[in-house]
């Protein structure tokens, strides 16, 4: 929901005149699996397919009928809501070798811009932590649970508050894909980083906001699946 929603707006952004039912139109339109001509709104090496795919994945995931968006612009999308998607299209990293990956990078983005305020509005939005402690580099490096930690680290030195990253000993994390020389801590006792506050939303609560929160229309199928997010 995340990575399609982001990559709609990416749309949005790239085009210099359009409305909100021609960026759903062109969305469906790959979605479909055609492409369109030119250079995607992002310089990774898969181009427009990649938007494609995210949008079919978002699309069976969701269980949106086939020739419906699991996510689309409302017709109330404004010219401010297009000035945000362009602010936030300047911390996109370059992305031409396929590392960092574009599905990380959106994903990060659409947090960053919809979920993100909620810890600011709760006074705990002063610097992130990807906490690496219960991974391994192969998981790092390739599950989907993860993306939202790849994408951030990713973005890093265009964020607007640090990055921080968390290990235990011997772990070696900035030898990992995108890490590199971020701040590292390493916990070689218990508890010895229990003075960082660690916050998190449950999940659930984040996906039941989502409609509203995102600003986007939701298809029937996966509004419904966010409204019962925590039964």
């Amino acid at each position: 929901m995340l990575r399609a929603s982001a990559a709609l707006r990416q749309i949005n952004r790239f085009l210099p005149k359009t409305t909100p039912d021609l960026v759903n139109r062109l969305a469906l339109h790959l979605q479909g699996g055609l492409d369109l001509p030119g250079m995607a709104p992002t310089n990774n090496p898969d181009g427009w397919r990649a938007y494609g795919d995210i949008f079919r994945e978002a699309n069976e995931m969701s269980g949106a009928a086939p020739n419906e968006l699991a996510v689309r612009l409302p017709d109330s999308y404004s010219e401010s809501d297009r000035e945000l998607d362009l602010a936030m299209s300047e911390r996109i990293p370059d992305l031409q070798t396929g590392s960092p990956s574009l599905r990380d990078v959106l994903v990060a983005m659409e947090w960053l811009r919809v979920e993100y305020p909620q810890f600011v509005q709760r006074n705990q939005g002063d610097f992130l932590a990807i906490n690496c402690q219960r991974l391994s580099k192969e998981k790092w490096t390739n599950s989907e649970e993860v993306s939202l930690h790849r994408g951030l680290a990713a973005m890093r030195s265009r964020l607007l508050v640090p990055l921080w990253i968390i290990q235990q000993a011997d772990q070696e994390v900035e030898l990992w894909p995108l890490i590199g020389e971020v701040p590292i801590f390493t916990e070689h006792a218990a508890g010895q980083f229990g003075w960082m506050l660690e916050a998190a939303f449950d999940r659930s609560e984040s996906q039941r906001r989502y409609p509203e929160d995102s600003g986007l229309t939701l298809s029937p199928a996966l509004a419904e699946k966010c409204a019962g997010a925590s039964e």
